[in-house]
Formats: structure tokens, sequence, C-alpha cells
């Protein structure tokens, strides 16, 4: 890292609220979502969930690969892609793709990320494999959804004084309300440190580009393919047809590969000069894209037929993987294992396809929101997502109020599941039976065989979301579908001090979730105190308001203009702290008077107290689109000071980037570890504070 980007860091982000005291313990843990069945077949848990872009083996012996995703970074393997873990140190981008590592020094990487704030957009380095990173040119000709190579080093270029190659392409999008900023090819000569537009390539941009060996530079159209051989001053057309993909593989410097529709392979052997076409016979693949070449035997290929990025929308998910062994002669369908590791829903996505530089045989692929590994050269594919966790809670999730081994976790698209041992393993339930998986915004696990669930037919909408319940742990789903939460606050909650009793946003059941009863002075219930009872809600969007009868009345003790996120009860000091967007207010609840508590973080979302020591106090924030590295904080003097538990670039601090975007923190009451639930990175775990 450099120090000016550590300084911008503590600047903007920490602003006197990254000094300890920090532990030992204070390591961030994964809590993948993993059945018995995939323990029982070996794998430890990674459920993916979210839709990959593109993925890289390290071009010169393959000891390491990196993929990204459209929301949640990107993810790092050092074994040849059996296993992974989040890559996002540094990162402050949502999405990324374009992934390209130096040839001349591999501890060099380049990506772009997209989906974020303007001032998050563009281009990111590391120099060290993958495992930290800092923008180094942003632009906001970048977004998600990113399927094809746009970013390119030439490795003819390398500095010995820099130690890597100086020479790097990016072929930028043009996003639509901003055709008036450049776009187009930008080049660097020095390693990053400054870039330009290349005169004349605005219509190129969007297209895909690659960077031969020998420094020759190709950019496939639609309809064409262009080569330049001075460095992007010049193109010319080399080859017109109706384009699918280009590739290139740096122990062939002279051969370009391409797909064409209704044609199929077409190479060439002499940099672009003339093309043979090497698929025989009938060529009947619609959309062929995303070809992959083995540098270790040419003849072993991959490609997709993709009509998802073709846009037809007649057949939008028909994305079909075929192999090659011959090369390019003829086709073969790829055999895809859809369920073994698979702990929600397979879905269909594209299967991007990366060879190992060393191994033939080793391919890496993604598809099924998941990582999928070949040992075959590409005849078959099976779910290699160990340790990538991107499940995205979308609202809440509840540990039991009596035992904190049972742990409720709904999902945004994939539905969620439930946990009778503390994590391990998780049930999955299909709130909704779609084939592709459901909507839950919210859930609880009343005992092993009982959950309740705040379940929608679309993204989360007031008005469209009701509640559910399983009575035999998960084999049925009963619909509540008069029962319509009111808000989009999708807590579900328990009483502590009566096991019949929960809540799914403003319904309460004191029956075991068989019967239910709207209440109309409270809209959701945030958490019940685990000792004395204690209920905190919010009625409106102005009310906090807390009940001492297990629900069955509410009293208002504070009210705002809004922005109401979450609140937690102290009982040791019979006050309240709310959560208020970018606030955290201590309220005394007899005399209503508030204090403000600075917490440092961004758009503040949830509050907890630890159930042992009231003084221990967690809080996280996330912002939408630009990312925030003090995204939790914790205070362990009751809210007078507050640290943070993320990691920090350069901080010394050692185990994964973990906690990134967290929408819900809750203590677990048994283990006392601070559980959070983020939008898109995966539920994460850690050790309460040594000697509190």
């Amino acid at each position: 890292m450099t120090d000016k980007y550590l300084q911008y860091v503590k600047s903007k982000y920490l602003d006197g609220h990254s000094d300890g005291p920090y532990f030992d313990t204070d390591v961030w843990v994964p809590v993948p979502l993993i059945g018995k069945k995939q323990r029982d077949e070996g794998y430890t848990g990674g459920e993916g969930c979210q839709w990959c872009e593109q993925i890289v083996f390290d071009p010169v012996d393959g000891h390491y690969a990196l993929f990204g995703n459209d929301c949640a970074g990107m993810y790092r393997s050092g074994d040849e892609g059996k296993t992974w873990e989040n890559a996002t140190l540094g990162f402050i981008g949502r999405s990324a793709s374009n992934f390209t590592i130096d040839p001349n020094n591999t501890s060099r990487v380049y990506c772009t990320s997209g989906r974020s704030a303007r001032e998050s957009t563009g281009i990111h380095v590391s120099d060290d494999e993958g495992r930290s990173w800092e923008p180094l040119f942003m632009n906001p000709h970048e977004h998600d959804h990113v399927y094809y190579k746009r970013l390119a080093i030439d490795e003819t270029s390398f500095d010995a004084e820099l130690g890597v190659s100086s020479t790097v392409y990016w072929l930028s999008l043009c996003i639509n309300g901003k055709e008036d900023e450049p776009h187009g090819l930008f080049k660097t000569t020095d390693g990053g440190a400054s870039w330009h537009l290349l005169d004349g390539t605005t219509d190129f941009a969007g297209n895909e580009m690659v960077c031969a060996a020998n420094g020759y530079l190709y950019i496939r159209t639609a309809d064409a393919i262009y080569r330049s051989k001075d460095g992007g001053s010049t193109f010319d057309k080399i080859y017109e047809g109706e384009m699918g993909s280009i590739c290139v593989i740096r122990t062939r410097p002279e051969s370009v590969y391409a797909m064409v529709r209704k044609v199929g392979l077409i190479v060439s052997h002499d940099c672009g000069d003339h093309f043979e076409v090497m698929t025989e016979g009938e060529f009947d693949y619609e959309f062929p894209n995303h070809l992959a070449v083995s540098p270790a035997d040419p003849d072993y290929m991959v490609m997709e037929d993709d009509h998802y990025v073709a846009g037809d929308s007649n057949n939008l998910w028909r994305m079909v993987q075929y192999y090659s062994h011959d090369g390019g002669r003829t086709w073969h369908e790829s055999e895809r294992d859809r369920k073994t590791g698979f702990f929600v829903p397979y879905n269909p996505r594209q299967t991007i396809t990366s060879f190992h530089p060393l191994d033939k045989n080793i391919a890496l692929s993604l598809g099924g929101d998941a990582i999928m590994r070949s040992t075959d050269g590409g005849k078959t594919f099976v779910n290699s997502s160990d340790g990538y966790n991107g499940l995205c809670i979308g609202a809440t999730a509840s540990f039991n109020a009596h035992n904190g081994n049972l742990v409720a976790i709904p999902a945004q698209d994939y539905n969620g599941g439930f946990s009778v041992d503390g994590g391990y393993t998780f049930t999955y339930v299909k709130w909704l039976d779609r084939p592709w998986g459901g909507h839950a915004y919210g859930s609880y696990c009343l005992d092993e065989q009982t959950v309740i669930s705040i379940s929608s037919n679309t993204w989360r909408k007031v008005g469209e979301m009701f509640v559910a319940a399983t009575f035999d742990g998960g084999e049925t789903v009963n619909i509540f579908s008069d029962c319509k939460v009111n808000s989009d606050r999708c807590f579900c909650c328990g009483s502590a001090r009566n096991s019949d009793i929960a809540f799914c946003g403003n319904w309460r059941t004191t029956d075991r979730a068989r019967s239910w009863t709207e209440m109309t002075d409270c809209d959701a219930v945030f958490s019940a105190d685990p000792v004395d009872g204690t209920l905190v809600g919010v009625h409106g969007t102005t009310d906090v308001v807390i009940s001492r009868d297990d629900g069955a009345s509410w009293q208002v003790v504070a009210q705002y203009k809004g922005g109401i996120r979450d609140a937690a009860y102290n009982r040791d000091t019979n006050r309240l702290f709310v959560a208020l967007d970018d606030h955290l207010f201590e309220v005394d609840i007899e005399t209503g008077d508030m204090v403000e508590r600075d917490t440092g973080t961004i758009t503040l979302v949830s509050v907890a107290i630890d159930p042992v020591n009231s003084k221990v106090m967690y809080v996280c924030g996330n912002n939408d689109f630009d990312f925030n590295f003090n995204s939790v904080m914790r205070s362990v003097d009751g809210g007078l000071t507050w640290s943070t538990l993320k990691r920090q670039p350069g901080d010394g601090r050692t185990g994964p980037d973990g906690a990134r975007k967290p929408g819900l923190i809750r203590v677990n009451p048994t283990t006392r570890e601070l559980w959070a639930f983020t939008w898109c990175y995966g539920v994460w775990k850690i050790a309460p504070p040594q000697g509190f």
C-alpha cells in the first residue's frame, strides 16, 4: 500500500476511530451455509450465491487464481482453485472483473471495479498477488456484469527499474448518460502511474480486447477483429464476421483464436494476417462465446453458447458449455455436476473458463453462482467453491432468545436456512419453492423443527411480503398469505420469557406460529433482552417502542423524524441505543433524554449489546455504492469510545477482510460471538474481546 493511499483511507474512513484496543482474537471467521450432505461429501463450505464475472490463473505457473463477481469483490485461491478466501482488503468498489496478472512479475495484478460510487469505479492494482488492493485510475465508465476481457498487459514492456511491465491497456465501457466523459482505449506506459485516452478509439468502448505475448493488440467487436502493431496508435481490420469471442495464449504469441457465429473456431498462426476455419462440419451454436484455450496444449479448448450476453429474449437463460480436445475441430457438451457440493440451487450463468498454464487438464469455470473445477480438460466440472461465501441476507437474521445454537438466516434470491448446531451445518428451507430459489427477508428459529420467516414473491417490497412457517424442520412450508408485513424493517424475533411467543414484522404469535395477530402499535421487534425480556421495536417511521409484557402492549420511549434502523436495550442502565441512519443515540427510558454517540461509521444500520457485559457494544454501517473501511465498530466502555473491527490496509492485523458491507449484527447469546450478516459477502463471526 502506498503512503498516499493509506493517508486517504485514514482521512476518509477512520477519522480517529481506528485506535484499539485490539486483541489476538479479533479475527473474522466465515460462517458458510453448508448442509450435512455437503459436509459428508468432503466440502468445508462456500455457498457462493453471487453472479460471477471473470476468473484467471496466474499465467506463469498457476500457483494462484482470482475471480470476481457482480457485487461482492473478489476471491483468491492458492491451491489451483480447490479452496478460496476473500481478497478485498483495500478494494473500494463492489463488482470486480478484468483481472490481468503481469507475466514479468506475478505479484502485480490489475482489475476493474464497478457498481460503485464514482470515486470507487475504475482500475485497482495489487502488488501481493491479489491479497490487497488500492485504487489506481478511477473512471465512471465501468459497471458490473462485465464478461469480456478488456484489461491487458504488454509483457514486452518490462521495466527493470519499476520491476513490472510498464504498458497496460484498458478498454472502458461507455455508460449511458456519461457519453461526454472520456471513454475508449486507455493506456499507461509507466506501470499505471498515469493514463491517457488513445485517439480514435472511442468507438471501441465496451468491446473485447487482448494483448498477445509479442505486444500486438487485438480488439473484437460484434462484426470484426482489429489489430494494432504500434501500441494502439493505429488499428487495421483483419477479419469480418459475426464475432463471438477472441483469445490469445502466451505459449503461442503469433496465434489468434476466435469464435464466429455459425462458422465455429477460426485460427491465425501469423498474427492475424490469415485465418483458417478449424471447426469441421455444421456449427449450429448460435452465440459462441467465452473462448478459453489451454496454454499447455492449444488443442484443449472450452467455449459457451451464451444466449444471455447475446440478448436472446426467447431463450435468455440458455448458457451451455462445450469443450474440444482436437483444436476446435469438434465440440462436445461439458458435463456440469449441478448437485454435488451445492447448498443452494444451481442457476445458469456464464461459464467463463481459465486453463492452468502448465496442466491442460485443470480448468476453472464460473456458473451456478459458484466456482466449478475440471481435472479432465473441460469434459466435466464439479463444484469447487469452498471459501466462497457470498450470501445476501437481504434484511435480517436472528438467534433464538434461549439457545444460541439455533440461528435462522434468510436470503434474497436463495431462500436461506437455519442451523441447530451453532452454524456448523444448515438446513435449506424452500420459503418459496422456485427452481432458482426464493426470497426471504427475516427469520427466527423457535425450536429445531419450527422456523418462521418473512417471505416475498418479489424483491423486498412493502405489501408484497408475508409470514411463512415450517413446523417440520423445513420439509414443508406454510404460507400465511393474509399476514402481510407492513414495513421494510423485516425483523423476526422471539420472546426471552415465553418460548411460545414470536414476532414476524408487525405480526405476533402466542402459539408457536400456528396463528398470528397483527400488532397495531409496533411494526417490527428488533430484539429481546435475554435476562429481563424487554422487547425493543419500532412503530411507523418515527417511534421507538418497548414492551415489558411480551408484546401485548407497547410504550413509546423516543421519537425521531425517521430513519430508525435498529435499537438495543441496556438493562444495566435502563437505556436504549438507537441506530438512526448516520447516528447512534443513547436514550434514557425514564427521562427521555438523548445523547448522540460518535461511532465513526457511515450509514449506521445496526447496533448490538453483549448479553453478559453491557459495556461491550457493537455498531455496523454500510454504504450501498461505496465501501467504508469502518463498517463494524466496537466499544468496551458502554459507547463512549469506539474502534474498528475491520482490517485496514497496512494495520498489521491478520485474517480475512471479513464483515464487509454488513446489514445486521447480533451477539450470540450462548457464545458471545458477534455475528455480522452482510449484503452479498456472506456471514461472519468474531470472538468477544479478551478480558471483557
